[in-house]
C-alpha cells in the first residue's frame, strides 16, 4: 500500500462528475477536498488522477489522531473486530499501515503524544 496521509494527492472527478481537487489524503481510502469536502476514493490513484464519490454532509464522521495516545490501542481493537467480522485482507492492511503510521508519529513525536479531550477543543 502506498499512500502517505500527509501528502497532497492531486485531482478527482466525484460520482456527480464535478472535478475536484485532493488537498490531503486521510488514509487510502478518504481524502479532503481543497474546497474542505470529504471523499471516498475509488479505483486506482497511482497516476494522481481517478473518481470519487462525495461522502454526504449528514453522515456523522469521527476523527482519531495520531496524536491520541489512545489512538493505536483503538485501532488495535478494531482491526481485531475486523477479522472477527471477516473483513478482506485490504481493511485489515488499511488498518494495519495506519497503525504503524500512528506509532511512527509517536516514536518521532512523543512531544506532541496527548490525553484526548486534554485541551478542550483549544
Amino acid at each position: 500500500m502506498a499512500w502517505d496521509a500527509g501528502v497532497a494527492f492531486g485531482k478527482v472527478v466525484t460520482g456527480q462528475g464535478i472535478p475536484a481537487i485532493i488537498n490531503r489524503l486521510i488514509d487510502s481510502k478518504f481524502a479532503v477536498t481543497v474546497g474542505g469536502s470529504i471523499v471516498k476514493l475509488v479505483g486506482t490513484f497511482h497516476d494522481m488522477t481517478g473518481k470519487a464519490e462525495l461522502v454526504p454532509m449528514d453522515e456523522p464522521l469521527f476523527l482519531v489522531r495520531a496524536r491520541d495516545h489512545l489512538a493505536v490501542q483503538m485501532l488495535t481493537h478494531y482491526r481485531e473486530l475486523c477479522a472477527l467480522d471477516h473483513c478482506t485482507d485490504w481493511q485489515i492492511e488499511g488498518v494495519t499501515k495506519t497503525i504503524e503510521m500512528f506509532n511512527d508519529f509517536a516514536k518521532d513525536h512523543p512531544e506532541r503524544m496527548k490525553q484526548p479531550g486534554m485541551t478542550r477543543g483549544l
